[in-house]
Formats: C-alpha cells, structure tokens, sequence
C-alpha cells in the first residue's frame, strides 16, 4: 500500500503553520486553550464549524500553534525546564493532531466495503483466500491493483486487473468483490470511493511491524480511513507472487499457487 511519506507529510504541516507560528511565537496565551480544544476534538469529535472561512483556517491556526509550542519546548529543555518543556511538547502534539482532523476531514459514508491493494503480480491463491475471507466480513471488497510509478511490472496493470476479474467470475465466494487499478495513494482512491477502511495482511513478525508503521502513517495522512489489519492465514503463508514468478522462470508447476482461471495465463505471462 503506498503512503504519503513522512517527508511530505511533515513538509505540508510546516507550510502551514508558519505563519503563525512567526506571528505568535508566543504561544502562552494561545497554548493552553488551544491543547484543551484539541484534547477535547481528539477524545470526542473535532466540531463542525457553520462558518467556511473559519474552518479553512483552522490547520493554520492549529499548525502554527504547534510549531512554536515545539520551538518553545526546545528553549524550555535547553534551559533545564523540562516540565515546562513536556507541557509545550503535549501542546505541540496535540493541536498538530486536531489540525490533522480539519485538513482530512472529507467525509466517507460509513458503509461496509473494504479496500484491499497490492501488486497482484501475478494474483495468487492466498489472495484469493484473502478476498474470501474479506468478503465474509464486509459488504463489498474492492481489490486494487496498486501502481507505484517506481517500479517495473512484468505484467501491465490492466492485465492483472483482468486476471483478477477473472478470479473472481470463477468463484462463487468472491461475488461480492470487484477489481480496480490506482496509480496514487491507495488512501485516495478510498477515500474517492466513499470507502472508509484499508485491509492490510501480516504474515510474520516483520510484516507486524512494517504494516503498524504504515498504519500509523495513514492515520496521520488520512485519519478518516481506518486500517484493519489481519494475521495471513498459515496454509498460504508462503505462497506468494514473488514465488510464482520463479517457479514459471525455473519451469516448475504453478498449480498449487495460482487460481486455476489464470494458470496457463499467468504461466505463459512470466516464461
């Protein structure tokens, strides 16, 4: 799944808040009020403003309050104030955190569908266990071919997208699961589809690990996108795309790996 990375996310909220962070580098009499309204947005709901221009402006205000609280909390813990220094640093975090909540606050409609991205270079069968096993859980699946613009496929997209169709025409268990493509963050196309929750597979400890940082990031990026992650199931835990592509390279059978629908496509795909 492609996120936004630290660097742009960090890199827009700068942008944003200095401004005010200039204007109001004493951040004293806004900080104290501004961290209760934002503990308050974050343990609640951040209030719908009936004014437009008001609540545009709100990432700014908040954004910048949280810069100068962070450069008052560096002064704070340089001059040995370290429960001064922890206080800006909790304004800081917070009023960051509530900024976030007006700069992504796009509503998705609070339906039951899931979003679940990968490669799919080739389809395999643990994913197709996965999108059986999704479409149990929720009303519609959508599985997307994720493009990054970084890598190379051997297959174009349009292709895999086709594979994937043909999948699921040929199970029964996927009738609620359709295929797509995006080229852009995968939080956005979610979001553009009125899809509120990102399905993300672990297979093993450093999957666990990888996919809570990345979780954490689209919290950051995309708070009203939920990220629900699941532990693969241990029958196809080693079956993957990789593993497809080298058993065709070295003229091994890929039977047990690949949805007999695609088989002899896919086999002739990676020769």
């Amino acid at each position: 799944m492609t996120v936004v990375s630290p660097q742009r996310y960090l890199g827009h909220k700068v942008l944003q808040g200095l401004p005010v962070a200039t204007l109001a580098e004493a951040p004293l009499l806004l900080s104290i009020p501004a961290a209760l309204t934002a503990l308050g947005g974050l343990c609640w709901k951040a209030p719908s403003l009936s004014s437009r221009s008001w609540q545009l402006l709100q990432p700014y205000l908040y954004n910048g309050i949280a810069i100068a609280s962070t450069i008052r909390a560096v002064r704070c813990f340089f001059n040995g104030s370290v429960l001064s220094g922890l206080a800006y640093l909790v304004c800081a975090l917070s009023t960051s955190c509530l900024a976030d909540r007006f700069i992504y606050q796009t509503r998705v409609s609070p339906n039951r569908h899931v979003v679940f991205a990968g490669s799919f270079d080739p389809p395999t069968k643990g994913h197709e266990a996965v999108l059986e096993r999704l479409a149990q859980q929720y009303d519609g699946v959508c599985a997307v071919v994720a493009v990054n613009p970084s890598k190379t496929y051997t297959v174009a997209a349009d292709k895999r997208v086709q594979w994937l169709n043909q999948v699921i025409e040929a199970n029964p268990a996927l009738s609620r699961v359709r295929a797509a493509s995006c080229e852009g963050y995968v939080f956005d196309f979610a979001i553009q589809n009125g899809i509120g929750t990102l399905a993300r597979g672990m297979r093993d400890e450093k999957d666990w690990w990888d996919e809570q940082r990345l979780k954490a990031l689209n919290f950051l990026c995309a708070p009203q996108v939920q990220t629900h992650l699941f532990t693969a199931d241990p029958k196809w835990i080693d079956v993957s795309s990789t593993r497809v592509r080298r058993a065709v390279q070295a003229g091994e059978t890929i039977a047990p790996l690949v949805p007999g629908a695609i088989a002899s496509e896919v086999a002739e795909a990676y020769l």
